[in-house]
């Protein structure tokens, strides 16, 4: 080589082929991971993450969130927080006769007032049932009946109908009897005598002619005619 003089000659390396031996994957970036060979060639993929979340309560309606986030392939690895408002959406106790406690995430707790259905009445008791979406919780009161009877018609010759006992307020009915006898009315015409049930619609005509042997009815509605005779 003569002094002073720059030039290089250049010969390539001739580097045998080979089959690539990847090592372990190590971290490239947020996004992605790498693992080389010792030729220097690499193969790349992203990470396969798995995210933890915790949280640190304020106690004041608020909290700290906490991510740590791991890659379940490589050695990357993430903290990210940030506060937030809470979120009471997890029903703790729903037993309490005024309150249903709600707590979040953070384990930040409030109650919730009940909010309660019209009720259910059956066998006398009524049962009120919250609305809340989520609570269970229930109440029942006895119901106290406030009674009138009244009388419902049948209408036939020989069943009035029934004397029924009921809660004014529920209607309810509380007992029912059926009355066979009818109580009737009678006037007194000139050729018979009419006789109308006051408890219902049944009646019928008594006719007062003596000579009549046979007998003659008239069925109209639940009503009919009978002479002296028929009734002797």
């Amino acid at each position: 080589m003569n002094e002073g003089c720059g030039y290089v000659k250049r010969v390539p390396l001739e580097i045998p082929d080979h089959e690539c031996q990847f090592g372990e994957w190590y971290s490239y970036n947020a996004e992605v991971e790498r693992r080389y060979c010792e030729c220097g060639e690499y193969e790349e993929r992203s990470h396969t993450l798995n995210t933890v979340t915790s949280h640190e309560s304020y106690q004041d309606g608020s909290h700290k969130v906490i991510q740590d986030t791991k890659c379940q392939t490589c050695d990357y690895t993430a903290e990210n927080t940030f506060d937030e408002a809470c979120v009471c959406d997890i029903l703790i106790d729903d037993k309490d006769e005024k309150n249903e406690l709600w707590a979040c995430a953070c384990g930040y707790q409030i109650p919730v007032l009940h909010i309660f259905d019209n009720g259910t009445l059956s066998d006398g008791v009524t049962t009120y049932n919250c609305i809340n979406s989520g609570c269970s919780y229930s109440y029942q009161n006895e119901h106290i009946h406030t009674t009138d009877t009244r009388f419902d018609k049948v209408s036939e010759e020989n069943y009035c109908g029934d004397s029924v006992l009921y809660c004014t307020d529920c209607n309810m009915v509380l007992e029912s009897v059926p009355v066979y006898d009818h109580d009737f009315l009678e006037t007194d015409n000139a050729a018979s005598i009419d006789y109308d049930c006051i408890n219902c619609d049944y009646s019928y005509e008594q006719i007062k002619n003596p000579f009549l042997q046979s007998s003659v009815v008239e069925e109209e509605g639940m009503s009919r005619t009978l002479t002296l005779d028929e009734e002797e």
